[in-house]
């Protein structure tokens, strides 16, 4: 994805939607309509794995609640949709000004 691609998710809501909405599902892998601390340390783990070629380390489990309060701003230990997208479009702003 490049920069322009990033931009253009930024100014078009349905796009970011579709982009927040398609990574939300595929780490909400129960279905519950929720992101739980456990989602969230299973796609850390991935994302680890693929960083560090193959270490299978992962994320230590202070790296997972960091991670978790982040997106779940209303602290009541699940992440909502909204909450995912918010974080989503905050990481993407973050992408764009960087570039």
């Amino acid at each position: 994805m490049t920069s322009l691609d990033v931009k253009a998710i930024l100014e078009d809501d349905d796009k970011l939607t579709d982009v927040a909405h398609t990574a939300f599902t595929q780490i909400d892998t129960d279905g519950s309509g929720f992101i739980e601390r456990n989602e969230i340390k299973e796609s850390l783990k991935y994302l680890f794995t693929s960083v560090e070629d193959g270490d299978q380390t992962g994320p230590t489990e202070e790296q997972v609640d960091e991670a978790f309060k982040e997106i779940d701003t209303s602290g009541d230990g699940k992440i909502t949709f909204q909450e995912y997208k918010e974080f989503t479009k905050s990481i993407m702003t973050s992408i764009a000004e960087a570039s």
